[in-house]
């Protein structure tokens, strides 16, 4: 839903406008879509989800990069 996809957002501190720019829609069709005033196309969709999954390939790479998770240490 959009109220759950707004926590997510901002827990990342992710702008509306940031993900505006990114998937190329206007900041106030995010705004809409997060107070559930508008739904939004599959194309949108689809848009926003390719975004999450770029921001968590993204916060998973920088935060796991020095992780040693062979168990053999340093």
């Amino acid at each position: 839903s959009g109220t759950e996809f707004r926590k997510w957002r901002r827990s990342n501190d992710i702008t509306q406008e940031d993900i505006a720019d990114k998937i190329i829609v206007n900041k106030s069709t995010i705004s809409r879509w997060e107070h559930e005033s508008i739904s939004i196309s599959d194309t949108l969709y689809n848009k926003l989800l390719n975004f999450m999954e770029e921001v968590i390939r993204y916060l998973l790479t920088t935060t796991f990069k020095n992780v040693d998770i062979t168990g053999k240490g340093g």
